[in-house]
């Protein structure tokens, strides 16, 4: 990777003309997870280990914002509560990943959780999702849906060990202004292609989500671009957004879907993005784009093991226009002799769609090039997670944050950091980055080894200023004796930017939150 650090590859984004009048791409900014409609947004937070009864059946547990941040009296949300159909089991991971939308057009965000271990229809490890519904008095139990394939009209059919939740992304893709929501089984075995990988797609409705249409996606089906292999892992990663808007009323946001086991030009595991095409009918896979390392206009190329789509992110970063833009890791990729250092690149999105004519050039980001934070080590694995926010005004300003959950800090091995790269005039820059780790630069606590502090990253308007503040998860952290209990470090923004000044715990020893840390909890899936 190291050859390929030029001046051409890492430039800065140039700016493109602007479609007068067209529709702002997705903002970052705002309560979007605000499951109570108060203006605040909330923070759910997996725990996909959590034991009840004697079972590690998993829960989510949700903490409301509010002027003074998040407060520690969350609410629990588990299998067989809230209206969530179902008995819960062992192993079942409920909370392994979490995801707000607006599914029912009421304005009040809905929640959505990946339990990617129930044993539905009776196939082991198959997986469920389930969606609670927000309302003005919070959660209403009374409309709390299970999602599993081949029940109450969802297109497809359950597989043991397939993922179905593993991986979740709401977006317009019809551009009604209600979301969809994709739901990812990367462990799907298609004809010819174990553990080729699928993606579900459920629409949704304004003032009642009742799933009357879905659809399933994959590799070299319905017009899809490609064909699936084995091990491909379509569906790995997930994020919607406007990377090609035509007109002042096109709406409708584009899928990408990572495959980041992809063999390429007999490569293999190099990885691939496949990005489905939206209009006002919703997704297509006519015109649908491969994307790699091996695209023109994609900085480097495709090496074998990279991983590339392993982690996805959209909004608008680069270019100071109205198109959201593309981030994409590649946690495993090589720099110079540290294997599995890791990379992001930014793909620009354009009136003709990512990397294509009149897109900004596509900046690459590697530790300790170009004033990304740190250096590259082996098995740092930079990118592993990735989120869009706003710590300063404005729906383009847009900053980009990497999780870094295997960086060594000191002798502490695998004790995780996040970079930030911040927007400027709408596009990121390169100056002014910002570098958290547990127990510097003002940041509380201490890195210990395995913590991870970075896994898993969102962010939120937690105190109703008007920007949004970080939540960084740590889910192995140790809490004294209890090993991998969890945490979550929030850490706010003073209006411009984050700042250590403004920082926070969430966790289950928190006084007033129910239940309490125990050993291998894993708190802190967001």
């Amino acid at each position: 990777l190291v050859a390929a650090l030029g001046a051409a590859t890492l430039a800065s984004a140039s700016g493109i003309a602007v479609v007068a009048n067209a529709r702002p791409a997705h903002a970052a900014l705002g309560a979007r997870s605000d499951f109570n409609c108060d203006g605040f947004s909330d923070l759910a937070v997996g725990v996909p280990s959590e034991t009840v009864g004697g079972s590690n059946i998993g829960i989510v547990q949700v903490f409301f914002g509010s002027s003074a941040g998040l407060q520690p009296n969350a609410i629990t949300l588990r299998i067989g509560a809230m209206g969530a159909l179902g008995s819960p089991g062992s192993g079942d991971a409920f909370g392994a990943v979490v995801r707000s939308g607006e599914y029912d057009g009421d304005s009040c965000s809905d929640l959505a959780v990946g339990a990617p271990g129930v044993n539905a229809m009776g196939l082991a490890d198959s997986g469920a999702v389930f969606v609670f519904f927000g309302s003005a008095t919070g959660f209403d139990a009374t409309r709390t849906q299970r999602i599993e394939r081949g029940v109450d009209g969802i297109a497809g059919a359950s597989q043991a060990r397939s993922g179905f939740g593993s991986t979740l992304a709401n977006g317009d893709a019809n551009g009604d202004f209600v979301d969809e929501l994709a739901i990812g089984s990367p462990n799907d075995d298609l004809p010819g292609a174990v553990d080729g990988g699928s993606v579900t797609v459920v629409y949704g409705r304004s003032h009642d989500w009742q799933p009357q249409r879905s659809e399933v996606w994959r590799q070299g089906a319905n017009g899809v671009i490609g064909g699936a292999k084995r091990s491909d892992h379509f569906g790995a990663a997930l994020a919607f957004g406007n990377f090609a808007v035509h007109d002042v009323s096109d709406f409708s946001q584009e899928l990408a879907i990572g495959v980041p086991g992809k063999d390429l030009t007999g490569i293999r595991a190099t990885g691939a993005v496949v990005v489905l095409s939206a209009d006002e009918s919703g997704l297509s896979g006519s015109g649908s784009q491969q994307l790699s390392q091996n695209t023109p206009g994609v900085p480097e190329a495709n090496e074998a093991g990279d991983g590339f789509g392993a982690s996805l992110a959209s909004g608008p970063l680069i270019g100071n226009d109205v198109y959201d833009d593309l981030a994409i890791a590649m946690p495993n990729e090589d720099v110079g002799r540290a294997k599995d250092a890791g990379a992001v690149v930014v793909l620009g999105g354009s009136v003709n769609g990512l990397v294509r004519s009149g897109a900004p050039r596509s900046p690459l980001f590697v530790q300790g090039y170009r004033g990304t934070p740190d250096r590259p080590e082996s098995g740092d694995r930079f990118g592993t997670a990735l989120a869009v926010s706003n710590a300063s005004p404005g729906t383009r300003n847009s900053d980009l944050v990497i999780g870094v959950p295997f960086e060594d800090v000191g002798r502490a091995a695998d004790a995780g950091g996040v970079a930030v790269i911040r927007s400027l005039h709408g596009s990121l820059t390169r100056s002014g980055p910002g570098w958290f780790v547990q127990g510097s630069g003002g940041v509380p606590g201490a890195s210990e080894r395995g913590d991870s502090f970075g896994l898993r990253v969102t962010s939120g308007d937690y105190r109703g200023i008007g920007v949004n503040d970080l939540a960084i998860g740590a889910p192995y952290e140790d809490a004294g004796r209890r090993v991998n209990s969890g945490i979550v470090t929030v850490i706010g923004s003073d209006g411009a930017r984050l700042s250590s000044r403004f920082v926070s715990f969430v966790g289950q020893d928190q006084p007033g939150t129910p239940d309490a840390s125990e050993p291998g909890d894993r708190f802190g899936y967001l």
